[in-house]
């Protein structure tokens, strides 16, 4: 979720209706109350000033009281306005919200459209049937926290199971069936989706499984991965295919990003004391079509901050038998493997380290037998940290 993106909505709305922040958090103010949630005058400027992005509830709250899509508040290519805009009537004269049913009404409502049971319903819910019992009789009324709770386990929108008078559902699909059908359209499998992303292989199979949701940051990088829109894949009913979204003004002096093309993750090389190295592919990485490589490997350790290059990033290499003195080079001494400068002298090949906290690695005699240059280290890709 772009932050510049959301600043830059947010201004096109106060823009297209001629509202001030004080009237937007009057008419957050609500919504606040129902859910709970704080919006205060500081937190509406810096969303407007791109310094911070909202959470997933206050970007639900300034999208219900500016009665605009979320998605489209996000920076996703949808209609800024809601096609059912039954939100729009569920604020009155005096900014109170308007409630038509109650949770007692809704509870059951839902149970009859579900054909489920009070047992049923608990077991999803986890709440217990003689404790939803009484909601549903009216002898007792349950906190936000368990209203939210329910609406969450339902997948039901939280002002709907409170009466309002909103849409029922706040999604078409699951995370889960989205993120199984990308991969089947995409013809991508779950290691190569690892690799793209950066997220862990469990984590993404507890995506896959419907155990648990991605957070938002995660949501974006799947999105990103599988070139699908960062909505569709939330479940929401707009395509699938992800749309080149207009960018607010910029400098000149800002590069575009070149393209790209992608090459093996060949697995981890050791940066300090070396450790296994199996070379069993993990996915494919993206590099710039530039970037002369024939395969990739992430690094560990911190022997090579000296040349720039830290833990965890990804080191391109350009598959060759030698190199020459003082190049970095990734080496492989028997099963293990290595990135270091390599200085070759007469009957001995010294390893150099980019750290002075650890000493060159010295090589000679029959271990020599064993050494083998995988190749030349071309480029690397290094997060900002």
């Amino acid at each position: 979720m772009d932050k510049q993106m959301i600043a830059y909505k947010l201004r096109q709305i106060m823009s297209i209706r001629n509202l001030k922040q004080t009237d937007i958090l009057r008419m957050a103010q609500p919504y606040c109350d129902i859910y709970r949630i704080k919006l205060n005058k500081s937190d509406l400027s810096q969303y407007i000033n791109g310094k911070v992005i909202p959470g997933p509830w206050k970007l639900t709250i300034l999208s219900l009281a500016l009665n605009v899509d979320e998605a489209w508040l996000k920076g996703v290519d949808v209609p800024m306005d809601k096609e059912n805009s039954s939100n729009a009537n569920t604020i009155d004269d005096e900014g109170e919200m308007k409630s038509h049913s109650t949770i007692a009404e809704r509870l059951k409502e839902y149970r009859k459209i579900k054909n489920m049971t009070l047992s049923d319903l608990g077991k999803i819910t986890g709440i217990p049937p003689q404790t939803l019992n009484r909601y549903e009789l009216d002898q007792r009324i349950p906190n936000i926290n368990v209203v939210i709770k329910i609406s969450e386990k339902l997948r039901v929108n939280p002002l709907w199971l409170q009466g309002y008078d909103v849409n029922i559902e706040l999604s078409v699909g699951t995370v889960a069936d989205r993120l199984k059908k990308a991969l089947i359209i995409r013809n991508m499998k779950q290691s190569e989706l690892v690799a793209l992303t950066g997220i862990g292989k469990s984590s993404i199979s507890t995506y896959i499984s419907g155990e648990y949701e991605p957070k938002q940051k995660n949501l974006y990088r799947i999105a990103k991965a599988l070139d699908v829109s960062e909505a569709w894949l939330m479940g929401l009913d707009v395509p699938m295919e992800r749309e080149v979204v207009p960018k607010p003004p910029q400098s000149p002096d800002i590069l575009p990003l070149p393209k790209t093309k992608r090459i093996p993750l060949l697995g981890t090389i050791a940066c300090g004391e070396p450790i296994l190295a199996e070379e069993n592919l993990e996915g494919y990485v993206e590099a710039a079509d530039e970037v002369e490589a024939d395969f990739a490997l992430r690094c560990r350790g911190d022997s090579m901050i000296n040349a720039r290059i830290y833990d965890g990033d990804l080191v391109y290499i350009r598959e060759q038998p030698d190199v020459e003195n003082g190049e970095i080079a990734a080496v492989l001494i028997g099963d293990e493997a290595t990135l270091k400068r390599v200085y070759k002298y007469p009957g001995q090949v010294v390893l150099q380290p980019e750290n002075p906290q650890y000493p060159p690695l010295v090589y000679s005699g029959e271990q020599l037998q064993d050494f083998l240059i995988l190749g030349k280290a071309v480029a690397f890709l290094s997060r900002v940290k």
